[in-house]
């Protein structure tokens, strides 16, 4: 019995250590297959059409308030802001590099693999499939 006792207490430890390393903020509400490996947190979110789309951020502080804006995920000030948000999917902002990579629809519907160079206090833009830094 003792031995069942200790397992299960070192099972809770074990577990809830992974629970809490998750970051927090609304998206988990209309995010799943949320984890967090190597510091990179991945989560699949519901675009406003029912769409599902993968997208993945390295944390480094473990940053909390993330929100899923239109399928991605976002962190304010922390991510570039922006009207792309709005029509480009599956994106990943590699910080240290400073590029964010998405998914967009160009004007006949398709979708282009496109990545840009960007700040995360600077905003961009979608234009016709390709990633546009706004002024």
């Amino acid at each position: 019995m003792k031995k069942c006792i200790t397992l299960l207490a070192l099972s809770i430890c074990f577990f809830s250590g992974f629970a809490t390393s998750i970051p927090g903020g609304s998206y988990s509400k209309t995010c799943k297959y949320i984890a967090l490996r190597d510091g990179r947190l991945t989560a699949s979110c519901f675009s406003r059409d029912g769409r599902l789309w993968t997208t993945y951020y390295q944390i480094y502080n473990g940053e909390s308030g993330w929100q899923n804006s239109d399928g991605n995920l976002y962190l304010p000030g922390k991510i570039p802001g922006g009207s792309w948000r709005n029509s480009c999917y599956g994106s990943l902002y590699n910080t240290s590099k400073q590029t964010l990579t998405a998914q967009c629809e160009n004007n006949d519907g398709r979708i282009a693999y496109v990545t840009v160079r960007i700040s995360p206090t600077q905003t961009a833009s979608n234009n016709n499939g390709r990633l546009v830094i706004d002024d």
